[in-house]
């Protein structure tokens, strides 16, 4: 339960900052960040804080960096 309302925070405060993108999309973005957070909480209680930030690494690898490069 707790965890469940600690994965809201981050798409619950990204929502005025995605607010520009139209409703499906917001939704889509937002349901995703929160499958990612639990997802990493779930991470954090089975394999401890390392794996948790690995993945959140890997994330930002993929996302930001990969992702960036392939769109320029």
């Amino acid at each position: 339960m707790l965890a469940d309302l600690t994965s809201l925070i981050e798409p619950v405060s990204q929502a005025a900052v995605l607010g520009v993108l139209p409703g499906t999309l917001l939704a889509a973005v937002l349901i995703e960040i929160f499958a990612v957070n639990l997802a990493q909480t779930y991470l954090f209680r089975a394999c401890g804080f390392l794996a948790a930030i690995v993945m959140r690494l890997g994330l930002y690898l993929a996302w930001h960096i990969i992702r960036g490069i392939l769109l320029v």
